[in-house]
């Protein structure tokens, strides 16, 4: 018997073998043979090899990628029982509170004069933590809204929305002595009332952590390798580098009440927005220098 190497791109991939029935001694010409045989027919393996590796490998992607859809649609189907839930608790829960409060204001007025002290404030708890209350079930629905609603997709022009979400807070600006300036804004294709209300609460934001000075924020936009990079820079308190993947997560604060109102939803509604834009969201910040928050928007006319 003789061997020759089965050699495919200088690795041994095996062995061929020649056994003869009649007892004979193998002659170098012999030997050559079995070695031109093999060359021959290493290539034709090692193919054969490489092709029931791929068949199997895509055996394996097509089932991964099945149980991934799988996952998907289960994924889907969750967080719209949890959309539904979550509009359907706060819708109920909005008219209680509104009694509650209602009902602490009357008591106030017809108790008048003999009002105790002690009992009024008493009174001003329940209703602010009334007032608070609506204000958290009213964020929860705007985010729930923000995942439900149907997104119209138009030519929008940011100049417009940003000029509307400055009109709903106009007063705010006022009182703040705020100086707001922009950047020529591009137009995109989105939601209009999604996008005033992204600018709504990322310039209400500006207006809120300004600390002890005049809020100067500026609206800006840049492109940058084919994006386009639109943003809310302030000159307010700043955040943490280690806080800012938290910053979007729903009723996350950095600041108690007591400092700063609001619930903790804004910026959760935010980054739900930006998605559904298909961009993404993220701040640039440090303590006492400001913040530059910072969206993408998806260029394409359909998601």
């Amino acid at each position: 018997m003789i061997s020759a190497p089965l050699v495919f791109r200088d690795q041994v991939i095996g062995a061929l073998h020649f056994h003869s029935k009649k007892s004979k001694a193998y002659t170098d010409p012999d030997l050559n043979l079995g070695e031109r045989i093999a060359a021959q027919i290493a290539p034709a393996i090692a193919n054969a090899q490489l092709f029931l590796e791929h068949e199997r490998g895509e055996a394996v992607l097509a089932e991964r990628t099945a149980q991934l859809e799988r996952t998907n649609r289960e994924l889907s189907f969750l967080n719209a029982e949890l959309d539904d839930f979550t509009h359907m608790a706060s819708h109920d829960l909005q008219e209680p509170l509104r009694t509650l409060i209602a009902f602490s204001d009357l008591l106030r007025k017809d108790l008048g004069q003999s009002l105790p002290e002690r009992a009024a404030q008493d009174l001003g708890f329940i209703a602010d933590a009334a007032k608070r209350m609506q204000t958290l079930i009213q964020d929860l629905l705007a985010l729930s809204r923000a995942g439900r609603v149907a997104k119209k997709r138009e030519r929008v022009s940011l100049d417009e929305c940003a000029d509307r979400a400055l009109e709903v807070l106009v007063m705010r600006v006022r009182e703040t002595g705020a100086e707001v300036t922009r950047h020529a804004l591009p137009q995109v294709w989105g939601d209009s009332t999604m996008l005033t209300q992204l600018y709504q609460n990322l310039i209400g934001n500006a207006l809120k952590f300004c600390g002890d000075q005049r809020p100067i924020i500026q609206l800006t936009f840049e492109e940058k390798n084919g994006d386009q990079i639109l943003g809310v820079k302030d000159n307010g308190i700043g955040i943490e580098p280690k806080y800012a993947p938290q910053i979007f997560q729903p009723f996350l604060r950095l600041h108690g009440r007591a400092e700063y109102e609001g619930s903790g939803i804004g910026l959760a509604i935010c980054r739900k927005i930006v998605e559904r834009h298909g961009g993404r969201i993220w701040v640039e910040s440090e303590p006492g220098k400001g913040a530059h928050f910072r969206f993408t928007i998806s260029r394409r006319r359909r998601e």
